[in-house]
């Protein structure tokens, strides 16, 4: 299920490591408060996971298609995998939270 920061968190995101709009900083400030202390982490996961980067060109870390410019890749991302992203920003919630149960026990 999405939850409303996430769609603002991925653009946050993206635009952040391909453009250098804003700074870590403000783009961790979107998420719930309980995830705050992962912005960065979070953020690298997210860009591992979708952007790789080879000789100066751009290329989907989901699907491997290109070479894209920035804005290629971005709009790439944005219009043909939201909801995959959406899935690696759970995916990495679920295994926070997962991670944090077992210390507790």
């Amino acid at each position: 299920m999405r939850k409303p920061w996430q769609e603002e968190f991925t653009y946050s995101v993206i635009d952040l490591y391909l453009f250098n709009k804003g700074d870590l900083n403000s783009v961790s400030q979107i998420l719930p408060m309980g995830l705050k202390a992962f912005g960065s982490e979070l953020t690298d996961y997210i860009i591992k996971n979708t952007i790789k980067e080879a000789n100066g060109d751009f290329y989907c870390g989901i699907c491997s298609k290109g070479p894209f410019s920035k804005k290629g890749i971005k709009l790439h991302l944005l219009r043909v995998h939201q909801k995959d992203i959406l899935e690696i920003i759970d995916e990495f919630v679920m295994s926070r939270i997962s991670a944090i149960k077992k210390s507790r026990i």
